[in-house]
């Protein structure tokens, strides 16, 4: 034990405290394990319970880091670092906070407040609530080696962006890519043009350098965007701020000045917002790092108040009484930094990138109808930010399309499209919406300049509009895509037809040849019939009987999926064709992929630890086929047995047996013992775990004790025993199941085991 341990008091027995939820005793228990065995390297010295008006532990370990490389750049550990951990009452769920005990490590990457350790940038993805203390330990001592050698943050990987806590309610979108500082400069100083998005969130739509002329009616936030990095933890105070800022080459009597000039162009009760960049982001290895924006808000009571400090004085800040009234402000005034949403693409990856609608990005697209179908796909046109969107329909908003079309009760009695268009251009992600309330029947490409666009796309389900479309392809060539939409009537199958720019005829005439194919292919009759049905079958649903057009049945989950499988095949299949094809697609919205259905496993309760244990009916049905062929194939009161795979899980207490085997062929099976063999355990371990993807692992064994109770016998515990502890990477629990009476009665009861109940005795080892 190292000396500096020796002198804490160790920590009492577990058992001794109540108190504590499952999670905290299995915390202390895995953690004084995971102690015990690293030779020193750990120790849990301290355990602080929780008080009355408390319901955290504080766990205080002592971790050796003479064994990490340390390099000049990397962090400067003691022989031994105090680390202390907080483990809440929802442990494992709620995954620990560390901390060092002191403050040497303050403004280093990946350490918050001078001494919180960032261990998992992603913890949803990262932590792993099964392996509980065993995944954090390792996790942490990962951390260490890392800081020691400077490699928290690699060259190549992206940056952790620093720390800013942030207390106000304001919230930023930075849209606009940031300005380049010249080499030579410290700083760029000027200002942000603010748009309102809703009550508590701006955007920061343009960046103005200092000098330039700003319309009077303009909402400005000022700008700094620093040449140089800022501290890993970004100032609380002003005082400290300004300094900060002093530091990078911003004098003070200038940042008073500019901070005064944004003041005075504010109203009475206006807030003053303060956006700062400093070079620290970086999207990708390799590039050049791109400037990390945080937003400062200077409440209107502070603006009020630093407006009459400096202006007492006229303005001039060479006057010391107007720095005096600056200074004395910034004692006063407090930081309140606000929540900054990234959307620039110099920093940020689009979420749809690399699928097929992102083809849309920044194309010109033409949507005819706004119906089931065209509202839908207009959404998602309108998401994929295309660099013009415009919609057309001849209808408005009626109640009785909400049911399924992308419309708000507020657009009731207003023209769809442009009742669409207000709310596409609400998601701010599209350069140019607009909507024509046009009757198409009057003309298309006569409307609408087929030149200005990349895609066409007719949701109208009309044959009129098909009609017209055709005549005027006659009469002009269109050097873009078309594609036509339908649904049949009872939303059975959908249809997409992509007509390619160079292809002679029209969308009449590809529908002709598409319906001609359609009934000459008999996997296609049933897709035939539903669109085009013989006069005798032909059916119209009017929702509104002698006042709506004739339309379709369908739901609003059934529309929005047509609408997403329309426009993702349509973009595929544009961007594969060849130019003088027309091809068509039709869909069902049943999948053909094989059901899984998964059965409910019998629950038994294990004898030693009251973990649940989830039998599989393939596995039981395994052991039991088992137990049939042995008492078969030899002497009944022989005994049997196998392997369980599976998986345990100490966070949930639950123990999942998915698979058993019988006896490995080099097994001894007798009336007084089963000694399970090793030949082949391997490999068909490995299948399992590759089968599954790491589910379904060794788990423990079985036997059968074919007259006598199903309680383990000293075999049986020396065989749990090297199991658990003479492996040379043993497991730290294991199962095992006995069915007893396997021969009359049998009863089958599961035994828990965890390796640290265990110890080798002279004759085992």
């Amino acid at each position: 034990m190292h000396p500096e341990d020796q002198k804490i008091h160790r920590p009492k027995r577990l058992a001794l405290v109540d108190f504590l939820s499952y999670g905290q005793r299995l915390a202390i228990e895995q953690l004084t394990e995971i102690a015990d065995r690293s030779k020193g390297q750990l120790s849990l010295v301290e355990i602080a319970y929780p008080k009355e008006d408390e319901k955290n532990v504080r766990l205080r370990l002592s971790v050796s880091t003479g064994h990490y490389k340390v390099t000049s750049e990397g962090l400067d550990f003691r022989k031994r670092e105090s680390i202390v951990l907080i483990v809440s009452q929802e442990f494992p769920f709620i995954i620990p906070k560390a901390y060092f005990m002191h403050r040497r490590f303050i403004g280093k990457p990946h350490v918050q407040w001078g001494c919180y350790i960032c261990l998992y940038q992603s913890p949803e993805m990262e932590w792993v609530a099964s392996d509980g203390m065993y995944g954090f330990v390792q996790r942490l001592n990962d951390w260490l080696r890392a800081a020691a050698l400077d490699e928290l943050d690699p060259d190549d990987a992206p940056l952790h962006p620093p720390v800013v806590y942030t207390s106000s309610k304001f919230k930023f979108v930075a849209r606009a890519n940031t300005p380049e500082i010249e080499e030579y400069s410290k700083f760029w100083l000027g200002a942000v043009h603010l748009s309102k998005r809703n009550l508590i969130c701006f955007d920061l739509e343009r960046w103005s350098r200092l000098g330039e002329e700003y319309p009077e009616e303009a909402y400005l936030a000022a700008a700094i965007l620093l040449n140089s990095p800022m501290p890993m933890e970004y100032p609380t105070t002003v005082s400290v701020l300004v300094d900060t800022l002093t530091a990078h080459g911003l004098c003070f009597s200038l940042l008073s000045l500019w901070l005064w000039k944004h003041a005075i162009r504010l109203s009475i009760g206006q807030d003053l917002f303060l956006i700062l960049g400093a070079p620290m982001r970086r999207l990708a290895a390799g590039e050049p790092l791109k400037q990390h924006l945080t937003a400062w808000r200077i409440p209107a009571e502070a603006v009020d108040n630093l407006k009459k400090a400096i202006g007492n004085a006229n303005g001039d800040l060479k006057k010391n009484e107007a720095t005096r009234a600056f200074a004395k402000w910034i004692v006063t005034a407090k930081t309140e930094w606000c929540t900054v949403y990234e959307n620039r693409e110099e920093v940020t990856t689009r979420r749809d990138i690399d699928t097929s609608v992102n083809w849309l990005n920044e194309k010109r697209v033409l949507l005819l109808g706004c119906g089931a179908i065209g509202s839908h796909i207009a959404e998602s046109i309108a998401r994929a930010s295309p660099k013009k969107l415009v919609l057309v329909d001849k209808n408005t908003v009626s109640a009785g399309v909400l049911v399924r079309q992308a419309f708000r009760a507020f657009d009731v009695g207003f023209p769809k499209s442009r009742a669409l268009a207000v709310r596409m251009k609400e998601l701010k992600l599209a350069a140019e919406i607009d909507g024509y309330n046009e009757d198409l029947r009057n003309g298309v490409f006569t409307r609408f300049d087929s030149t200005e666009f990349d895609l066409v796309i007719d949701a109208t389900a009309s044959r009129s509009v098909n009609l017209v479309i055709e005549r005027e392809l006659f009469a002009k060539d269109i050097k873009c895509p078309i594609v036509s939409c339908a649904i049949s009537r009872n939303a059975e199958f959908g249809r997409i037809i992509v007509r390619m720019p160079d292809h002679k005829y029209g969308m009449h005439s590809a529908l002709r040849g598409v319906k001609i194919r359609a009934f000459g292919t008999p996997s296609l009759a049933d897709c035939a019939d539903a669109f085009w049905p013989s006069a005798l079958e032909e059916t119209h649903f009017q929702p509104e009987p002698g006042c709506s057009e004739p339309t379709f049945v369908a739901s609003n989950a059934d529309a929005a999926w047509y609408a997403a499988s329309f426009i993702n095949a349509a973009v595929q299949r544009i961007q594969m064709l060849n130019a003088d094809q027309v091809e068509a697609s039709f869909f069902k919205p049943e999948c053909n992929l094989p059901r899984v259905t998964v059965s409910n496993p019998e629950q038994y309760t294990d004898a030693v630890n009251d973990f649940s244990v989830l039998l599989s009916p393939a596995a039981k049905k395994a052991i039991q086929a088992e137990i049939n062929r042995n008492a078969r194939s030899g002497n009944k009161l022989d005994e049997t047995g196998g392997l369980l795979f599976g998986e345990i899980d100490n966070s949930l207490q639950k123990v999942w047996i998915d698979f058993a085997s019988g006896p490995p062929p080099d097994s001894v099976k007798c009336s007084k013992l089963f000694l399970c063999g090793i030949s082949g355990t391997k490999e068909l371990n490995t299948r399992y775990d590759n089968e599954t993807r790491g589910s379904t692992k060794f788990v423990g064994v079985w036997h059968t004790h074919p007259v006598s109770l199903p309680d383990p016998s000293v075999v049986d515990l020396s065989a749990m025993t090297k199991i658990l502890c003479v492996q040379k990477e043993s497991p730290r629990h294991a199962t095992m199941l006995i069915v007893g009476r396997a021969s009359t009665e049998p009863a089958w009861r599961f035994h828990h085991f965890k390796r640290k109940r265990f110890r080798i005795s002279d004759e085992i080892a």
